[in-house]
């Protein structure tokens, strides 16, 4: 049996990790988020509503891609231009990303769901 972890040992996991993947013939970086960027991430997608935004599969590529040096290839404001890129490209960053940061499969799309239900039956209720 493997000896087990130290508090010492598991406390200096820090720092990035990184990932490159091949997509459509294109080599594209990926960057790990630390349990706080992913815990701002998962309050960032949800909207005040209790529902997932819209946007959060594109949030998470803008907060993972990065260029060779570790910089960030895009930032919020080229959201909306990302919806022009081939749907294939964008799933595909998509589901790396998701890998590279510890989401479990599907787990977005589960919140999406999730959320989808709860507002569904929030407006099927009498009070709602």
């Amino acid at each position: 049996m493997a000896k087990t972890i130290s508090r010492e040992k598991l406390l200096s996991c820090t720092g990035k990790r990184y990932k490159t993947a091949e997509i459509a013939g294109m080599a594209f970086r990926f960057q790990n988020l630390t349990e706080r960027a992913k815990g701002n991430f998962e309050k960032k997608i949800l909207n005040n509503k209790g529902g997932v935004n819209i946007e959060a599969r594109k949030l998470l590529i803008v907060a993972t891609l990065v260029d060779d040096d570790g910089a960030k290839l895009l930032e919020n404001t080229d959201l909306n231009k990302l919806d022009e890129l081939d749907g294939n490209i964008t799933g595909r960053l998509f589901e790396v990303a998701s890998a590279h940061c510890g989401f479990g499969e599907d787990e977005v799309e589960g919140l999406e769901k999730n959320s989808e239900a709860l507002q569904a039956a929030a407006a099927d209720s009498p009070t709602g």
